[in-house]
């Protein structure tokens, strides 16, 4: 296995990657429509690429971990508006939910930080251990630009309960409004733990 930096040219891959996991989230919808929403996310996280990192192995990539700093932008949304032209009104309806939850969680994770804070967007991975290497370096990385405390979200859908398990400190929970018909209990959950 070898770590590397996660660039503009990797998000394709990392997309395949990651819509693999989330093949459940999209069940009922075109795979082609399910891998551009893997793409959007991808996109909303990759906002830094000097906190952007990659484990491959035999050239294929296993994980990947995108961080940002508290100002870092992207052009997410205006990507994803360029897609809509290909969606019908089914996929439609979901991408503008799926952006208006991402937009809402942005930004209150965003309220909740200082600017010496780091925004863990996403990690991904089909590997154990993988995360455990790539966290250390994203740590890392962000101690050497003084960086404080790590911010991240998650959801009812995923493994929250590890978070607190791990020391994380819950900062806020989220009732969504914006998935509700998909889900009848969606929660997220933004959490926050010291770096130094």
């Amino acid at each position: 296995m070898q770590m590397q930096g996660f660039t503009a040219k990797d998000i394709q891959e990392a997309t395949l990657l990651a819509d693999k996991i989330w093949e459940d989230e999209y069940v009922n919808f075109d795979k082609k429509f399910a891998q551009t929403m893997a793409e959007y996310i991808i996109r909303c996280s990759f906002l830094n690429e000097e906190l952007a990192l990659k484990i491959t192995d035999n050239g294929i990539m296993n994980a990947c971990i995108l961080a940002s700093e508290k100002n870092d932008i992207g052009n997410y949304a205006e990507w994803l508006k360029a897609q809509y032209k290909h969606m019908n009104e089914k996929e439609l309806a979901r991408a503008k939910a799926m952006h208006a939850y991402f937009s809402n969680v942005s930004e209150k994770v965003h309220n909740a930080m200082n600017e010496d804070d780091l925004y863990l967007g996403l990690f991904v991975s089909n590997q154990a251990g993988c995360g455990k290497i790539l966290m250390q370096e994203i740590i890392n990385l962000a101690k050497a630009k003084n960086l404080k405390n790590m911010y991240l979200w998650t959801d009812t859908t995923c493994d929250f309960d590890y978070y607190e398990k791990h020391n994380y400190i819950l900062v806020d929970t989220i009732s969504n409004r914006h998935l509700q018909n998909d889900y009848a209990d969606y929660i997220t959950y933004i959490y926050r733990k010291s770096i130094i």
